[in-house]
């Protein structure tokens, strides 16, 4: 079983690979086969998601007990959410399937170990 220190290590580990996508976002939609011609605006998306990840990540790796505590409520959220959105978009057919399943496998290892990390 995973301790809360593993589990925060693991979502600092995920938010910390996402917010790379602010350097190549590009690369990280082929790697989620986004076309990226199809929509002009989807890398400046992608940036803006990968800032929001670098910031949670900063909260997360803070020496201050209550600001990663409070990192990892709101990350649960954040990661429900966009769980939800990948989900709802691959339904519709919006992004590919594949796609839609990584997404959703990544988002919701994420939000289990953002509970398992909060219960310490």
């Amino acid at each position: 079983m995973l301790t809360a220190d593993q589990a925060r290590t693991g979502v600092m580990a995920i938010r910390g690979a996402l917010g790379s996508g602010a350097l190549f976002p590009k690369v990280w939609m082929r790697i989620f086969r986004i076309d990226p011609t199809r929509n002009e605006a989807l890398p400046w998306a992608g940036r803006l998601y990968a800032s929001r990840e670098l910031a949670m990540l900063a909260a997360l790796a803070s020496d201050d007990k209550k600001e990663r505590e409070r990192a990892l409520e709101v990350g649960v959220a954040l990661n429900a959410a966009d769980t939800a959105t990948m989900a709802i978009a691959g339904f519709r057919k919006q992004i590919p399937a594949g796609s839609a399943i990584a997404s959703v496998a990544l988002g919701a290892a994420s939000v289990a170990l953002g509970l398992i990390a909060k219960r310490g």
